[in-house]
């Protein structure tokens, strides 16, 4: 079997094919990473994966937590996920475990869009969780700034010092369409 043929056998590559008109340009247009060994082609290059291994490894270079926000679970089900980067200001999210957080991410169909480095070359805390199924119009500015800065509404960035009430974009993080 050559390379090209296991390429194309990876999950990732599956859940393309099967989706590749439900998702936004960005999750189109993103270079997909399939395992912790695969990296950027060049600094502030948006990534996407699906990948546990990927999305958990990417988080813990960051030393930032699987957290969800409070009030928005339902039940039993999670409520809106995020990661709690330390000296971000996470103060008012709930860390969870890493099970619950892949658990909930697989159950709502989710994508994870993020860069590893910003244009400049420093560490990028920039992510984005996309439902597939997005439209274009809600997708707003996922990974349209180099610097990490806010997206969609979101804390994602872990931007020091940015006092925006989250209250309102809680929402925006995870599409429902």
């Amino acid at each position: 079997m050559t390379n090209q043929q296991k390429h194309t056998d990876t999950p990732d590559d599956q859940f393309l094919k099967e989706h590749h008109d439900e998702l936004s340009r960005s999750a189109q247009r993103a270079h997909w990473i399939h395992s912790p060994d695969e990296h950027e082609e060049h600094p502030g290059q948006t990534l996407a994966t699906r990948s546990h291994e990927v999305i958990q490894r990417w988080a813990e270079e960051r030393n930032a937590e699987p957290s969800t926000v409070p009030g928005t679970n339902r039940g039993d089900r999670e409520g809106v996920l995020r990661f709690n980067f330390p000296g971000y200001g996470g103060d008012r999210l709930e860390t969870i475990s890493w099970e619950q957080f892949f658990k909930t991410f697989d159950e709502r169909d989710l994508i994870f869009l993020f860069q590893e480095h910003m244009k400049a070359g420093n560490q990028s805390n920039f992510f984005h969780l996309e439902r597939v199924g997005n439209d274009e119009s809600d997708e707003r500015a996922s990974g349209s700034k180099a610097s990490g800065a806010k997206a969609s509404g979101s804390r994602s960035s872990g931007e020091k010092g940015d006092k925006s009430s989250d209250k309102s974009s809680d929402k925006s993080h995870e599409r429902k369409h």
